[in-house]
């Protein structure tokens, strides 16, 4: 799901509640990680629905984006017959800062 804003309103320092939340994990591929444990423990399902709506690029918008980027690809096929372009799925790493101990819950 593309993104139209980083963050939320809930994440800023003063919203109430605030939740710590990052929708943007692997680039909104449907995980909220929550990294505090109250957060977790008391999100609702409304609540994460809100934060998904929030921050995802309106329907119409990502329509249009990817009409946009299948012609700049068709552009870009045409002018570069003679390479074989990558045609399989990105490969994703993520960094994690070490800690003693690092939990996930999906």
């Amino acid at each position: 799901m593309p993104r139209s804003k980083h963050r939320p309103a809930c994440y800023d320092a003063f919203a109430v509640p605030r939740i710590m939340v990052s929708p943007g994990a692997l680039d909104m591929a449907g995980l909220l990680v929550l990294p505090r444990k109250e957060d977790f423990d008391t999100i609702t399902a409304q609540q994460a629905c809100s934060i998904i709506r929030e921050v995802s690029m309106p329907e119409a918008e990502a329509e249009r984006l990817v009409e946009r980027l299948k012609k700049h690809n068709l552009q870009q096929q045409s002018r570069h017959r003679h390479l074989k372009l990558y045609e399989g799925q990105p490969e994703v790493n993520v960094g994690i800062v070490s800690g003693q101990k690092i939990c996930f819950a999906l």
